[in-house]
Order: structure tokens, then C-alpha cells, then sequence
């Protein structure tokens, strides 16, 4: 699950990851712009982000 660092330190806006019954990935991405961007050009490659393989059912 992604999630948004909203803590008022170096971090804040950062996006992570956490799965159920796990510690958290911090700082995967650097603002949720960049991981659409990310998301996008994944999407239109047919490659794996971090985390999963975005698809278009």
C-alpha cells in the first residue's frame, strides 16, 4: 500500500510502501507527481515498478 510521508521533516511528501506485516519502504518516491510520472512511462514500457506491474484491464 502506498503511503504519504507527512511528518514536518526532510521526508515530507515523500511516498512509500508497506505490505501487511512489514516495516515500511521510505522515500520510494519524491512527491506522488513523480511516481505517476514513474507509473506512466512503466505503463507504456510493460515494466515492473518498485513494488508491482501497473496494467490496463
Amino acid at each position: 500500500m502506498l503511503f504519504v510521508d507527512c511528518t514536518p521533516e526532510d521526508g515530507y511528501g515523500q511516498l512509500g510502501w508497506f505490505g501487511e506485516a512489514s516495516f515500511p519502504d521510505m522515500g520510494l518516491y519524491p512527491s506522488f507527481a513523480d511516481y505517476l510520472l514513474y507509473a506512466s512511462d512503466a505503463l507504456s514500457a510493460g515494466r515492473d515498478m518498485s513494488h508491482h506491474r501497473p496494467e490496463v484491464r
